[in-house]
């Protein structure tokens, strides 16, 4: 299509120099792309501003880093974060047990020089201890203790054998007459009823000494046979065996004592239990019944109420010794 005459005059006259008649004299392309970059930089002043705003706000808190003045800076941002991670373990560790807060600082160092076994307690909360403590007091959990002698086996055995004796023992109630009808056949009365004479029955003062008498029995047997068959022991004024022959021969010495002292215990509860059981089955019902009543009262005492008082004041000592000084000199002789 070709232009019009005046239009290819107004080109050829723009060409010589001339301005467009639609051009303002003194403005062009160039300045109006300065003023527009001109409010871009502007616009990024104002949020550069915004952005620090609350460092210019905050005497002494300096701005944050710009890109170039790092230029020429190493940078080791994981081990300031280690260092930021640090300090955040160690104010936590603060809030926790006296065996957190006495460990030193740093993780490297904690592998490597960690708190003794024997000081692990001191982590623990105050319900885990507790809990240990009752362990270590009830009779049918000391068998499954970390102990080098007498071995868990011959605990077992002993164990079994104290409750044996304790059952033998209370028998002796059966000597002492009710204060029911003992006219009385078990087979006649369903289980429950039976089981309810333990708590029903008249209450009888040779309870007491029959339940005194089969814990002092029951308990000095077990002391007897542990200080006969398992004092693996040697006088501090005899000195060592000179070779290792005599040395094995005194470990199966000791070896074949507490294999004795199994059979013997396992004679003991045999007896116990079969005297018991015979007596208790020609005697009169109520009678039995009363026994039956001795032996548990005498197990809850050993197993529960006994175990949670020492316990108790176990837990007590322990949380003490963690916080403060007070119990360093009972701990001292009684560890």
């Amino acid at each position: 299509v070709e232009k019009p005459e005046e239009e290819i005059l107004g080109d050829m006259l723009y060409a010589a120099g001339a301005a467009r008649p639609e051009e303002q004299w003194g403005r062009n392309e160039k300045e109006k792309g300065y003023k527009v970059m001109k409010q871009d930089l502007n616009l990024q002043r104002v949020a550069h501003e915004k952005r620090f705003a609350t460092a210019r706000a905050v005497p002494g808190v300096r701005d944050f880093i710009r890109p170039h003045e790092m230029a020429e800076i190493t940078n080791n941002w994981d081990r300031q974060v280690d260092n930021v991670a640090l300090v955040a373990d160690n104010h936590e560790r603060q809030k926790r047990q006296l065996g957190d807060k006495s460990e030193l600082k740093k993780e490297d160092l904690r592998v490597q020089f960690p708190v003794i076994q024997r000081m692990q307690w001191t982590k623990w909360e105050p319900l885990e201890i507790f809990i240990y403590c009752l362990m270590h007091t009830m009779p049918s959990q000391t068998i499954f203790l970390n102990l080098a002698f007498p071995s868990k086996k011959h605990r077992c055995a002993l164990y079994i054998m104290q409750q044996a004796m304790i059952f033998a023992t209370c028998c002796l109630m059966l000597l002492f007459e009710t204060k029911i009808d003992e006219d009385l056949t078990a087979l006649d009365r369903n289980t429950l009823e039976l089981i309810g004479e333990l708590f029903t029955l008249p209450f009888q003062f040779e309870v007491v000494l029959i339940v005194l008498t089969a814990g002092s029995v029951s308990a000095g047997a077990r002391k007897s046979i542990l200080a006969l068959f398992h004092g693996y022991s040697v006088p501090e004024n005899q000195p060592p065996l000179p070779t290792m022959e005599a040395r094995a021969e005194q470990l199966r010495f000791w070896h074949e004592l507490a294999q004795s002292g199994m059979w013997v215990c396992n004679i003991i509860t045999v007896t116990c239990a079969g005297v018991g059981l015979t007596l208790c089955a020609y005697t009169a019902q109520p009678r039995s019944a009363n026994v039956a009543r001795c032996f548990f009262i005498l197990v809850a005492w050993t197993h529960i109420v006994y175990p949670l008082i020492k316990a108790s004041i176990r837990t007590f000592i322990l949380l003490s010794a963690r916080s403060g000084p007070s119990m360093d000199g009972l701990l001292n002789v009684y560890p």
